[in-house]
């Protein structure tokens, strides 16, 4: 309201609760960041809140809806199915890295560098929308449950058991001091033969039990009913303890993605910035320590964002130097 009018009063509580408006401006002024932390945690914020309550707000009413994170993505509009079928699939890969290779000769991406950039970007939106999730929980908008589900060798799925849990972990950890690794290794050095070993001893011990690949599905059901929902959002909104819009159109979903793919292209290529300016992380396989060393690292990534439309951007906007040459090692 404070972006209509120049003086905002507020008093009562609930239903009781009167507000006096005056002053009204002929425009729309921008909206006062009050966060703690002026929106620097996240700068599309406001975007992906948006988007994931509308989505939930329309589908999730009436019936509990649960899906592995990057499903929610998908059906959420913020990354398609491309990204996602990389991720899991590796002759998918291979064709990408044949479609790169036909739209930028020479740009010196490998395997190696895809599967970086694939983990490094899910991982994060993944998380991104865990904390919306938790977001929506917290304020009581939602109640939100996350479960284990395995993927059959029928490819039928089903909630795994207490008992399966367990044997799985008892498993993994058993792994862990089998190939003297630790869980940020497995995340991070993908290169490593130890690592390597453990993914081939872990999947043979899931289809000893029958299963495919185990994930977690994350589920919610709208549980603000309608007749109070509009008041309690707005109180939310007004209080800026959660920001968002909602009631959203079809061009206002448009403007939001728009929004929220410069935001996060922006970000992106600033952290992929930073990480080429890091050229000692030890975690780095040999051919990407080579590609921050050449400085190709940030146009690459900037081609991938790109390649998986996670960007505005039609063709890329950093010049790379055409004299280096890389050696694959």
């Amino acid at each position: 309201m404070k972006q209509y009018f120049a003086t905002v009063i507020i008093e009562g509580r609930g239903r009781k609760r009167i507000i006096t408006c005056s002053g009204e401006y002929d425009y729309e002024i921008a909206r006062e960041d009050k966060r703690k932390d002026n929106g620097t945690k996240l700068i599309y914020e406001y975007e992906i809140n948006s988007l994931v309550l509308d989505f939930v707000l329309k589908n999730c009413k009436n019936k509990f809806l649960t899906m592995s994170l990057s499903k929610w993505l998908v059906s959420i509009g913020l990354i398609d199915w491309q990204i996602v079928n990389a991720s899991n699939n590796k002759l998918v890969m291979q064709e990408h890295l044949k479609l790169l290779e036909e739209k930028y000769p020479n740009n010196a991406t490998t395997k190696d560098m895809l599967e970086h950039f694939i983990n490094v970007e899910t991982d994060k939106l993944k998380r991104n929308l865990a904390s919306v999730f938790h977001k929506l929980e917290k304020h009581k908008i939602i109640i939100y449950k996350k479960e284990w589900y395995g993927c059959l060798l029928n490819k039928e799925r089903r909630v795994l058991t207490e008992h399966e849990l367990t044997e799985i972990a008892n498993h993994k950890r058993e792994l862990c001091n089998k190939h003297n690794v630790n869980l940020r290794d497995l995340r991070f050095k993908t290169k490593n033969p130890s690592v390597k070993a453990y993914k081939e001893d872990f999947a043979s011990f899931l289809n000893s039990m029958g299963f495919k690949y185990i994930y977690e599905s994350h589920g919610c059901v709208v549980q603000v009913s309608d007749n109070i929902i509009k008041e309690y959002l707005d109180n939310l909104n007004e209080k800026d303890e959660l920001v968002f819009c909602y009631g959203l159109s079809e061009t206002d979903i448009f403007s939001l993605v728009y929004n929220f793919k410069r935001l996060f292209t922006e970000r992106s290529l600033e952290l992929a910035k930073a990480r080429q300016d890091n050229k000692d992380n030890n975690s780095d396989h040999q051919y990407i320590k080579q590609l921050k060393v050449f400085e190709e690292y940030l146009p690459i990534w900037e081609i991938l964002l790109i390649l998986y439309g996670l960007t505005n951007y039609r063709e890329p906007t950093i010049l790379r130097i055409e004299h280096k040459h890389i050696n694959v090692i």
